[in-house]
């Protein structure tokens, strides 16, 4: 349910996936501002060491920046 509300927020999303299998949702949310951000969004099931294990992951696979788009 989160997931779905989130992705609608998003243009232009693309899949990427990970070596090990993993899927992300890539996209821009664009801000009021008119400036954007790449967000990646991945669902994994409930629970603190999945989360974690998901974040790190996508931290090493996309390589995210401080910069604004």
């Amino acid at each position: 349910m989160e997931y779905q509300a989130a992705i609608e927020h998003l243009t232009a999303v693309e899949e990427k996936v990970h070596k090990r299998g993993t899927v992300y949702d890539v996209g821009k949310f664009i801000r009021l501002t008119g400036s954007s951000w790449e967000v990646a969004l991945v669902e994994v099931g409930a629970g603190n060491g999945s989360a974690a294990l998901e974040a790190a992951r996508a931290i090493e696979f996309i390589l995210p920046s401080h910069r604004t788009c």
